[in-house]
């Protein structure tokens, strides 16, 4: 009788912002539309989880990519390579997703930031960018 694994979110960290690099980009044709795509494979700094995300050039979803090239500081690139994304770091809204075979993953959230993304504008703790958004560090000795 086959097993269900109700549980598999747990195994994950959860759903927030978390410091990412971008550990991998395959640029791909899409087969029906002819466009160019990057699969992107973005690795949470802090805990070595990773994340897919997609950037897409085809015309509808080209505000999504400016909008993810500006947060990683890619705004001058014309011609985009793995090259120039692999390495970048950003602060990544990432999210559970339950894959077709029932697994959850990781995935980015373009509902949030700039398509999913925001640039880091000061430097980041590790540790700080893994806590999940609703998660506020307080120092100990601070009053409440």
């Amino acid at each position: 009788m086959p097993e269900i694994n109700w549980d598999s979110a747990s195994e994950l960290p959860s759903e927030g912002k978390y410091l990412c690099e971008i550990e991998n980009a395959l640029l791909y044709v899409g087969k029906t539309s002819g466009y160019e795509y990057f699969r992107l494979k973005l690795k949470l700094v802090d805990t070595g989880d990773t994340a897919d995300d997609i950037m897409s050039f085809s015309p509808k979803a080209m505000g999504i990519t400016r909008r993810k090239l500006r947060a990683l500081g890619l705004e001058h690139i014309t011609n985009v390579t793995d090259d120039d994304l692999i390495g970048k770091r950003i602060i990544a809204h990432i999210k559970h997703e339950e894959g077709m075979d029932g697994e959850l993953s990781l995935a980015v959230n373009i509902g949030k930031g700039q398509a999913g993304y925001e640039a880091i504008t000061q430097p980041v703790s590790e540790s700080k960018a893994a806590a999940p958004a609703n998660d506020f560090p307080f120092d100990d000795d601070v009053p409440m």
